[in-house]
């Protein structure tokens, strides 16, 4: 199932959810450092002292559209093909005015502490999956949108906001690396992410679970997922479960196809964190991850978004 959409603003958080946020986050460095960088957004986009993990995208598009026809063809290399997994169809279902209103309302609440206002940012799309495979995933989004940029609120099954993601130019527009996807499917939150023009299908996956299909609209995926859990270390302090991948949730697997071919397994050839990267036309290294010595041949070749 296809529609449409592009990416909102960071915002400040009050000291406990910061807090929380930030022992749970991992950190997104400058593209310059020489830190590990992962791409994968948890809840909220800004915390203090924490790079937005979507920055800029300063392209234009419209709001939500169906998206019916095959799309174009890829101009970026693909991994190798493997059987189509079986996966449960992707119902879902428009809300009402009332239960968009709603929705909202809890949105504005969720993101009262940002520097910004999900108020001033008018609703262009509110929907949910029919059924998800337990209440604690991510079964709604409401989709918000002012001028360029847009601002993503998600509730999971029991009706609870668990999170939010902005995309635009007014986001963060320093990062150089900031238009281009790690893999041709790039998970850039809890519950959500981006594909190259190519894809026409996304499924989800969680470790021992049965394959979902996510919803398309115009280069954006929404799925029902939700963060990995939090384990603790002998002094008590939060530790996050790592897979070593930038863009894949660890416990998940996504999957790319153009049609009928599988393109993209995250399992299989998931984007690491230990390697660097440059932009599509090999001229310039965007993202170091501790390299020694890195240059635009020797990196992994990032993908166009649009």
């Amino acid at each position: 199932m296809t529609d449409s959409i592009t990416p909102p603003p960071d915002h400040d958080l009050p000291g406990t959810v910061r807090n929380r946020q930030r022992d749970e986050l991992v950190a997104i460095v400058d593209h310059e450092a020489e830190t590990p960088r992962r791409r994968l957004a948890v809840p909220l986009l800004a915390a203090a002292a924490v790079l937005a993990v979507v920055a800029g995208l300063a392209v234009a598009v419209p709001a939500l559209r169906d998206k019916d026809e095959p799309a174009p063809a890829a101009t970026q290399p693909k991994v190798a093909a493997s059987k189509k997994p079986p996966a449960q169809p992707a119902k879902t279902r428009q809300l009402s005015a009332a239960q968009t209103a709603a929705f909202r309302s809890a949105c504005i609440t969720f993101t009262q502490y940002s520097s910004d206002s999900f108020a001033s940012y008018e609703v262009i799309e509110a929907f949910e999956y029919v059924e998800t495979a337990r209440p604690s995933l991510a079964k709604g989004w409401l989709v918000a949108r002012k001028g360029m940029d847009y601002w993503i609120c998600a509730r999971d099954g029991r009706g609870s906001v668990v999170g939010d993601s902005g995309f635009g130019p007014a986001v963060s527009p320093a990062g150089k690396d900031v238009p281009y996807l790690f893999a041709p499917v790039d998970q850039r939150g809890v519950s959500s992410g981006m594909y190259i023009p190519s894809i026409t299908r996304v499924t989800v996956q969680h470790t021992g679970e049965a394959v979902v299909e996510a919803v398309l609209k115009d280069g954006f995926w929404f799925a029902p997922m939700e963060d990995a859990k939090l384990r603790r270390d002998s002094k008590g302090q939060p530790v996050r479960p790592d897979n070593g991948l930038i863009g894949v949730a660890p416990g998940w697997t996504i999957r790319g196809y153009d049609g009928a071919k599988l393109v993209y397994d995250s399992a299989k050839n998931g984007p690491q964190v230990a390697k660097c990267y440059s932009n599509p036309a090999v001229t310039e290294v965007l993202v170091i991850n501790g390299v020694k010595n890195p240059t635009p041949a020797t990196c992994q070749k990032m993908f166009d978004w649009r």
